[in-house]
């Protein structure tokens, strides 16, 4: 790390709406997604810009980008004047408010990186990695549209997607079966059901799909039915992913404890907190059980700071759900260093955004 640190005080913060369109409906179990609600921050101190990304996960925490944008009015006056890590310690009062509080903390830590003189990952702890692979994802279409849609993707270079499946377990056995089929063994496949099943259901799926090489099987039922993981879990050869049921590290502990689950998702905007998503990693690591990390359709400004915690942290073994632009006409994702199945970790201090190219983009 380099240079003393100056102190630097919070002189000013801004917010402003960002609105991405999907290039095509994004059908998942809670509907379908035609556009993308953001609120992008900007923190200002003395000597330094920090950028910052909420996009709200209504689904999983309550919250829209009007309650957030509220709840931020309301909290900028408590960080004017005070230093980084003050306004840090000061964002745990918005616990109520994850995404709200994630994008925060983003644009503090963005300011603190850039402070001290070096990425992120330098603060949250060392570089583990120079390059992220990632992957995409299938919405719920029918079978025809979803395998054209799994060619496509392989054409353009992805290596690793994920199919939603919330229909019959029937059906939607038969559309894996013909992806696969059409895209070859070379194609790393996952499933995610946004808890679209119960317990029957979601084995009866698993069972009829075993043979696929499906790499896991994302939330299979409801966030609430703990028992309904633990049973999926026992009854089939496919791992088994708890997103919605794993919001915070004390819901990771109780799927430890009950071996509910084989792999956690780790979401900022369910989590509330790189910090929190970092030690969810790390005490996740020592029950065997490994992380992915996946983004609430984040901007630029998101995924960066998702690759900063993933370039710091050992156990995101597997490709992560960072691959959005293949679902979301976001001209911020010319920022990144990407393929369309990796991401370097740049070497530019705080998140990785450069504050010229953020400006351009989300300010003009």
């Amino acid at each position: 790390m380099s240079g003393e640190i100056n102190m630097e005080r919070i002189k000013d913060v801004y917010i402003r709406e960002y609105i991405t369109p999907t290039y095509k409906p994004f059908k998942v179990t809670y509907g379908e997604h035609k556009y993308i609600e953001h609120l992008i921050i900007k923190v200002r101190s003395e000597n330094f810009t920090g950028y910052g990304d909420v996009t709200p996960l209504t689904f999983f925490t309550g919250e829209t980008v009007q309650i957030s944008k509220k709840v931020l009015e309301d909290f900028i006056p408590r960080l004017k004047g005070v230093t980084i890590d003050e306004a840090i310690n000061l964002t745990k009062r918005l616990s109520f408010y994850p995404s709200t509080r994630a994008g925060i903390e983003m644009a503090l830590l963005d300011i603190k990186a850039k402070e001290m003189g070096v990425p992120l990952y330098e603060v949250l702890g060392t570089k583990v990695r120079g390059e992220v692979k990632v992957s995409t994802a299938i919405g719920s279409e029918d079978i025809e549209s979803s395998v054209k849609e799994a060619i496509r993707l392989k054409e353009q270079g992805y290596r690793c997607f994920k199919v939603k499946v919330i229909e019959d377990p029937e059906r939607e056995a038969k559309k894996v079966k013909m992806i696969r089929e059409a895209i070859g063994d070379d194609i790393v496949l996952r499933l995610d059901a946004n808890g679209a099943y119960n317990a029957k259901a979601a084995i009866k799926l698993s069972k009829l799909i075993e043979g696929e090489g499906i790499q896991y099987f994302e939330q299979p039922v409801p966030r609430e039915d703990i028992e309904g993981l633990r049973e999926v879990k026992r009854a089939t050869t496919i791992p088994i992913m708890a997103d919605e049921s794993a919001l915070n590290s004390r819901d990771v502990l109780n799927l430890i404890k009950r071996n509910a689950v084989d792999l956690i998702a780790i979401k900022l905007a369910k989590c509330g907190s790189i910090y929190e998503a970092k030690r969810i990693a790390e005490f996740s690591e020592t029950a065997s059980i490994s992380c992915v990390v996946i983004s609430a359709f984040d901007t630029a400004i998101g995924i960066s700071a998702n690759i900063q915690l993933i370039a710091s942290t050992e156990n995101f073994p597997y490709p992560n759900d960072l691959a959005l632009w293949s679902i979301v006409d976001d001209k911020s994702y010319s920022i990144l260093m990407k393929t369309n199945s990796t991401i370097t970790v740049t070497e530019e201090k705080g998140i990785g955004i450069i504050g010229g190219k953020a400006e351009e983009i989300f300010w003009k």
